[in-house]
């Protein structure tokens, strides 16, 4: 007869990992561990995540280990039947052979990001007597849940008139029209000048945001931050603060750090006259700390030089008081440090979806200087002008405001937006898809939750309704797909404990009381159904040695450890757990490195 193998999947939740010599009855609600069959430790004891005990010594070899958990209920029952008594138990994996491991690696904490479409018109591409015509497609599960079909809309730009003599229309009053009449206007119900734009459209599609951040601010006279630089290279930031921004980047325009040259400012009076060194200097500014070398002469200081520190926190140009004399002698900093703490930056790439009062963080150099987002840009529409200089200026407006029915700041169209002065304008519009979402009281496992974004095409269209490539440039930026959501971990949570004999109650009139009798809820209370997390992945293979047919001779089992991925010191451990793993196999004769990629299951 033959054997047919089989595969097991088990899910962990950890959120916290516990160090060395803790003992699985004692691991608490979420808290992981690798524990060691007979090792050095004792019996059943968990060992170093960090690897800071030998790892032969707590895992010998020929020996078995274990991943463990401690479970989240808070009266644990196998069978989970608290009428009928049972006993307290801990999530374990089978006992696992190092030699048998195959394969050990982590997801990424990938974040979802809204599609993106943009559409322009150059100040020629609108001649009055024509009309614009501009069609949006949405793509994606999305639409075919809602609609069975994906959607589009086209939207005109018939109802602009020119005045006399004009022979071009406004590109960012055409432009804004077509987004008005796709998308609505934004206004509330009640105002006059409301516009509810296409109804199969608009559940899909809102106005985006071109640009972001436009000034930062929260750089104190020390600077803010450690080890930048200067350079026309742009940083990257990453937001801090529960933000939807992406893509600001900035460059570093000077920095604060040791002084390092000096030059003379005024030599004052009563100086000691000849050699003096690592004299102490004082600053109106920030800096502090720098010492200098002067040769006094006739009572003023004389060729100031470095002394033994160049102190901390100074900017080029800065005063220094030197101690001593009459304390009038001051010098100036004439160059610093290569790299230091950022004192000014100028914003590069304003990104998107920012708020004021965002806080992100610089990238490069210490990577540790938090900046304010000061301001950020308007709307969808965005309105450059180039007068005969050549000088470019771009403005950012709402789509009610460039169609000129905002309560404030409105747009005002040029009548000769293709003469001296020409005008162009772009429309940036965003995947605004929002699924239903159902609490923890009514959640059910075959509840839909939406993975996918969903995508949106803009492009320029003649009278015909065929493209036009020459008469509107179009560019889209596809969504990003969250990587392991949180309504993801929870099912599979559910499914492994099925496995267990704990069951889940769902779908009846009772459901929500049986759960809470059962202790469902407390699994369900264990997620955050928001929130993104990581995966980690190990797999190993067991072979049978009793199947005399030679086919199918093994057993694979993987386990997966979900931890959120905004508990950096958890993954940090998480990391050092797996290398432990891999080092484990290694001494096994078993090398498998721990694949840090970011590869999903």
């Amino acid at each position: 007869m033959a054997y047919f193998n089989h595969a097991f999947n088990k899910t962990f939740l950890a959120t916290s990992v516990a160090g060395a010599n803790v003992a699985t009855s004692a691991l608490t609600a979420g808290q992981f561990a690798l524990v060691s069959e007979q090792g050095a430790l004792g019996s059943w004891k968990s060992v170093l995540a960090a690897g800071a005990a030998p790892v032969l010594a707590d895992l010998p070899l020929g020996t078995h280990g274990y991943l463990v958990q401690g479970s989240v209920y808070t009266k644990d029952t196998i069978g989970n039947n608290p009428g009928h008594g049972g006993y307290k138990e801990s999530v374990k994996s089978k006992g696992i052979n190092p030699r048998y491991i195959t394969e050990m690696w982590k997801s990424s904490c990938s974040v979802a990001s809204n599609a993106t479409a943009k559409l322009c018109l150059a100040s020629d591409c609108a001649p009055c007597g024509k009309t614009q015509f501009m069609r949006i497609d949405v793509k994606g599960s999305p639409a075919l849940r809602f609609l069975n079909h994906n959607a589009y809309a086209i939207a005109d730009s018939a109802n602009i008139c020119c005045v006399d003599g004009q022979e071009y229309l406004d590109a960012g009053l055409v432009i804004a029209t077509m987004a008005e009449m796709a998308i609505g206007n934004g206004l509330p119900k009640s105002d006059p000048g409301y516009v509810a734009g296409d109804p199969l459209i608009t559940p899909f599609v809102g106005e985006g945001d071109p640009d972001g951040a436009k000034t930062i601010t929260a750089i104190t006279a020390a600077g803010v931050g450690t080890g930048y630089s200067v350079g026309a290279a742009a940083l990257e930031t990453v937001a801090v603060s529960p933000s939807a921004g992406v893509g600001l980047t900035v460059v570093v325009t000077a920095i604060t750090a040791d002084a390092l040259t000096y030059t003379l400012t005024a030599g004052g009076t009563g100086y000691s006259n000849g050699a003096q060194t690592n004299v102490a200097t004082t600053s109106a500014g920030a800096g502090s700390g720098a010492t200098v070398n002067y040769t006094g002469s006739g009572a003023a200081i004389t060729n100031p030089t470095l002394g033994n520190s160049g102190g901390s926190g100074y900017v080029v140009g800065e005063v220094l008081t030197v101690a001593g004399g009459g304390g009038n002698g001051t010098i100036t900093v004439a160059s610093i440090g290569a790299s230091g703490a950022i004192k000014a930056v100028t914003v590069a790439d304003e990104g998107a979806g920012y708020a004021v009062g965002d806080d992100v963080t610089v990238q490069g150099g210490g990577a540790n200087a938090v900046l304010d987002v000061a301001s950020v840009s308007e709307g969808a529409v965005e309105i450059t002008t180039t007068d005969a200089a050549g000088l470019v200026t771009t403005e950012y407006y709402s789509i009610a405001q460039a169609v000129g029915k905002a309560a404030a700041g409105n747009y005002v169209p040029s009548t000769d937006p293709n003469g001296a002065t020409k005008i162009s304008a772009c429309v940036t519009f965003k995947g605004a898809y929002v699924d239903t979402e159902f609490g923890n009281c009514s959640f059910d496992t075959r509840d839909h939750y939406n993975a996918e974004p969903v995508e949106i095409i803009v492009s320029s269209l003649d009278e015909t309704g065929n493209p036009c490539n020459d008469c509107g440039v179009a560019s889209r930026t596809p969504g990003q797909m969250q990587q392991t959501q949180g309504e993801r971990v929870i099912r599979e949570l559910i499914m492994s404990e099925r496995y267990r004999q704990s069951p889940y109650n769902q779908g009846n009139a009772s459901s929500a009381r049986i759960r809470e009798i059962e202790m469902s809820d407390e699994l369900l209370d264990s997620v955050s159904r928001s929130s993104t997390y990581l995966g980690y992945y190990f797999q190993h293979s067991v072979p049978r040695f009793n199947n005399p047919t030679g086919v199918f001779d093994n057993d694979q089992y993987q386990y997966k450890v979900y931890v959120k991925c905004d508990n950096a010191a958890l993954i940090t451990a998480m990391d050092n757990m797996f290398l432990s793993l891999s080092a484990w196999a290694g001494a096994n004769f078993n090398p498998v490195p721990f694949s840090t990629t970011g590869i999903d299951a």
